[in-house]
């Protein structure tokens, strides 16, 4: 059971935290990682390796990044705020929308939703957000993300969410849509697992630049030759490039890198080397639709598990 889980999102890495705990164990027998290490995570979305690795690890400081500012304010209020006061608003609100008698009504508040969230993470407005404004992003963060189509998180060029409300089919006739919201014992764990954490939104580049030896880095980047989600921003195949030598300097440093990336022949190329393992692993997206009507969810082909040799 996971009681860290508290967002739906795309590309959510929980699938990984086998491999990773297998190559930590190993990396720490080896004298390769300190025993009580610092972990970097430049691209965080929702946190599944570094929330994992929290519960059975001694991680001296952490510092989790991610190019979303409002994720990482929505994550810095969470630690910073009275959770009991929080999850009682967050389900008050919750029940409200579950209350309504039809999709076209739901649909109706969740677009009202939307353009109160976009208008808090305005470029600029929310670098100045007031702590009455913090607390209304973050309820909506969890709203709209349980609310909206297969919990993608995706902006357009302007900066605005703009994923559609969700639907579901009930009995292959009836349309409905609910939010459930996770357990309150999910948000003061994750409130713990944050108490000494660096939250920020920099270019990841900034983020690794004080790794040492015996520390262990993450990657989680856009996959190469993807589609980018989050608006104006991207990760180039020149980011990607950098993000390479990035990787090789670390690794040079004696720093401990994993890295996940597309399992495609130009992946494979860019980061093969001497210093570095590569393994295809298995991919189950559980927000994308179920193949059946059993639990079972669609199986991507395959991902790269790429780690560093010491």
């Amino acid at each position: 059971m996971n009681n860290n889980k508290i967002l739906k999102w795309s590309g959510s890495k929980h699938y990984l935290t086998t491999h990773v705990e297998t190559f930590v164990h190993s990396e720490i027998a080896k004298g390769n990682l300190n025993k009580n290490f610092s972990y970097f995570e430049p691209f965080f979305g929702s946190g599944a390796i570094f929330f994992h690795l929290n519960k059975i690890c001694n991680i001296k400081k952490a510092y989790l990044n991610d190019s979303l500012p409002e994720l990482i304010k929505f994550y810095f209020f969470l630690r910073e705020s009275d959770i009991e006061k929080y999850f009682k608003e967050l389900t008050h609100r919750a029940k409200i929308y579950n209350n309504k008698k039809n999709y076209e009504s739901k649909t109706k508040l969740f677009l009202i939703w939307r353009k109160q969230f976009n208008t808090l993470i305005d470029p600029i407005k929310i670098e100045n957000l007031s702590k009455q404004d913090l607390e209304e992003l973050s309820i909506l963060f969890i709203l709209i993300n349980q609310s909206c189509f297969n919990g993608v998180y995706r902006k357009n060029p302007k900066g605005e969410f703009n994923v559609p409300h969700g639907r579901t089919t009930k009995k292959g006739i009836e349309k409905f849509n609910s939010i459930t919201i996770p357990k309150f014992e999910n948000f003061v764990n994750i409130k713990s697992s944050l108490r000494s954490a660096l939250l920020t939104a920099k270019d990841f580049r900034e983020v690794v630049k004080t790794a040492q030896k015996g520390d262990l880095v993450y990657f989680d980047p856009p996959y190469f030759d993807t589609v980018n989600y989050y608006g104006k921003q991207s990760f180039s195949k020149n980011d990607h490039y950098e993000l390479n030598e990035v990787v090789h300097e670390l690794i040079q440093k004696e720093v401990n890198v994993i890295v996940s990336n597309s399992d495609s022949t130009k992946s494979k190329k860019l980061f093969k080397s001497p210093y570095t393992n590569i393994q295809s692993i298995p991919v189950t997206r559980t927000i994308q639709r179920k193949i059946s009507n059993t639990k079972q969810y669609k199986e991507d082909k395959k991902e790269l598990f790429i780690t560093s040799c010491l």
